[in-house]
């Protein structure tokens, strides 16, 4: 008889837990509006929206009841707490993937836990916002569901930076990814594009937490937040900066598409040198810096500099083909900035060999005599040059926006230098000293800092830049954020509308694990019941259960047998030996078979004599 319950339950579609859920909270992304230019019939907006990476949600273990409108989640703690996975819930990868979940972002919280707030015509990312450093964000289609591709050959993409605080050792970037346009969506990944899953670059990054449906913990080195596996894709870096130095970069990868890699394909760990030249892809890349390539004046904070930092400027990266059309291979990637009403063309690379002063932009044979002028390998060349970068660019790329500081080599390679030798020819990157760019140091003086980045547009090559202020972003009717009810994206994991809760973790009714403390909050510090406000750090507090249960109004813990948090309880229920909720339906559907079969014959007999049971069956006339 067990093993029809169990059968029985999985058929009639109760409760049952899959991989990498999404929260049920209600999503409320940023509005981002895109322009789309042709040179023939001009601009149209496009509306857009903003998600937060999924590394940057909050991951917590899940347990729901119900189905459809009247399903109902509960937190089951946090799966992920301060670079440490929780070994209950995550016992192995894919275990973890079907236990946690990664929450919806409120309005509220966009702005006051991850300091993205709305701006006309784009976005403001906060370095420091309490506990929280940096961000990173993916736009949307319009119904929310995928990611916008950006396919740019013979194309141009344009829009306005504003980089003026931010200081030696931070990062300002805008750049695409090759990630796939579902986020991975599909098998243990219930979130996908919606809630930033599936994140890839050409640094083959190991601290992504949940890769190809299954979470990233073999291996976790929680002082450096790396796991066993990396993800790799092509990548195409249009503007790293911060006020005193700025690169862009093609980044190219030896497969197409995302690839979930380890050891020597993933061309190592970060911190393993010896194997960076040996992987897929192509970290360093071909990089245009003016200060590395010679022209020290060319950009920077003042007057003296051709594009002056401590004013928005606006960048237009143009993707020029062989032929001028869009079948023609990528052949040149080219530079333009506007300021003040002036089209300024980009410097020129006065100390390589070669052409000198006619490099001014990135093509194979400028990559060629930088890494031969500065003694860098040419990986690019070897897995196929721009050739390559414009296949990737032609497939679709996503774009990102992006804040952040560097623990592992504090943004030398970008504004300071690089290598030990001061005088050899590429290794300075920018007129920042070397003892700067630690992150502690950054995170306490400079929390304040920020980075604009708005009026994105894209089309035909002289199509943005030259369209007048009225085709800008800016220049369209900006939409409500908080968006009113009607207006918000629901993006629960079941479909259904989620039930919107305050601060971070608030999920449950009665306010288990919901925020109650930490430097910055401002709302109540008080816990419901018997839940206890347990301080995890000075910027985190939060309302814990007693031990064993999630509930605040539970005075005592479950027993071990009778506990949420193991890896077993939260398999679907017909997996499982306790199976209360789905025999107590059973019991009702038996019971209710049993007095149809013993009562319908008489109530037949009844009709066919013509007499009325009240209440039964309709009086006849």
């Amino acid at each position: 008889m067990a093993v029809s319950v169990h059968v029985f339950c999985a058929l009639v579609g109760l409760p049952i837990i899959m991989g990498q859920l999404a929260g049920d909270m209600i999503e409320m992304p940023p509005p981002v509006d895109v322009a789309h230019c042709s040179r023939s019939t001009g601009c149209h907006f496009e509306k857009l929206h903003a998600t937060m990476d999924g590394n940057w949600r909050w991951v917590h273990g899940e347990q729901c009841v119900g189905s459809g409108a009247s399903r109902q989640c509960y937190s089951s703690g946090n799966c992920y707490t301060n670079g440490m996975w929780d070994k209950t819930q995550c016992p192995d990868p894919k275990a973890c993937a079907e236990n946690c979940a990664l929450e919806a972002i409120t309005a509220e919280q966009y702005a006051n836990i991850y300091g993205v707030s709305v701006i006309k015509g784009g976005l403001k990312l906060k370095f420091v916002t309490g506990a929280n450093v940096g961000s990173r964000l993916y736009l949307l289609e319009p119904n929310g569901k995928k990611y916008k591709l950006f396919k740019l050959k013979n194309r141009e993409f344009t829009f306005d930076v504003d980089a003026s605080a931010l200081t030696c050792g931070m990062n300002g970037a805008v750049y695409f990814s090759e990630m796939e346009a579902s986020g991975g969506l599909g098998g243990r990944n219930k979130a996908g594009a919606k809630f930033g899953t599936g994140y890839c670059d050409a640094q083959c990054p190991h601290d992504v937490k949940f890769i190809d449906g299954e979470a990233n913990i073999l291996e976790w080195n929680s002082t450096t937040t790396f796991g066993k596996y990396g993800a790799c894709c092509a990548e195409m870096d249009i503007w790293e900066a911060n006020k005193h130095s700025t690169a862009y970069t093609t980044h190219i990868c030896s497969k197409p598409g995302v690839e979930k890699c380890s050891g020597i394909r993933c061309g190592g760990l970060p911190t393993e040198l010896k194997y960076r030249y040996k992987g897929t892809c192509d970290k360093d890349g071909c990089d245009f810096n003016s200060y590395r390539n010679g022209d020290k004046a060319f950009i920077g904070p003042g007057s003296k500099y051709e594009v002056d930092t401590r004013k928005p400027v606006t960048v237009v990266t143009q993707w020029v083909t062989s032929d001028g059309t869009d079948d023609g291979d990528l052949v040149e990637i080219r530079r333009l900035y506007v300021q003040g009403d002036r089209v300024i063309h980009n410097s020129r690379s006065d100390i390589l060999s070669g052409r000198d002063k006619e490099h001014s932009s990135i093509s194979d044979a400028y990559c060629a005599a930088q890494k031969k002028a500065f003694a860098d390998p040419d990986e690019q060349k070897k897995k196929g040059g721009l050739k390559v970068m414009g296949e990737a660019v032609e497939r679709g790329m996503v774009l990102v926006l992006s804040l952040w500081d560097d623990t592992l080599t504090r943004m030398l390679w970008l504004d300071s230098y690089t290598k030990n030798n001061k005088t050899r020819v590429g290794n300075y990157r920018g007129p920042c000293d070397t003892s700067s760019g630690v992150p502690s140091q950054l995170r306490g003086t400079h929390g304040d800092a920020f980075v604009t980045y708005t009026n994105f547009m894209y089309g035909e090559i002289n199509s943005t830049y030259t369209a007048g202020k009225s085709s800008k972003p800016e220049a369209a009717p900006q939409r409500q954020w908080p968006p009113q009810s009607k207006q918000v994206l629901s993006v629960s994991g079941s479909g259904a509308p989620a039930v919107q809760m305050s601060g971070p973790a608030s999920k449950n009714p009665d306010g288990a694990f919901a925020q109650c403390g930490g430097k910055e909050w401002t709302g109540t510090t008080e816990c419901k019941g018997h839940c206890k406000c347990v301080k995890n750090g000075d910027y985190y507090s939060q309302c814990v259960p007693p031990k064993g249960s999630y509930s605040c109004s539970s005075s005592r813990g479950f027993s071990q047998k009778d506990a949420v948090p193991s890896a077993k309880t939260l398999k679907p229920l017909w997996q499982q030996d306790n199976y209360g909720i789905c025999a107590m339906y059973v019991s009702f559907i038996i019971t209710f078979s049993v007095v149809s079969i013993v009562v319908g014959p008489l109530l037949r007999k009844l009709w066919r004599e013509g007499q009325s049971v009240h209440g039964f069956l309709p009086v006849q006339d």
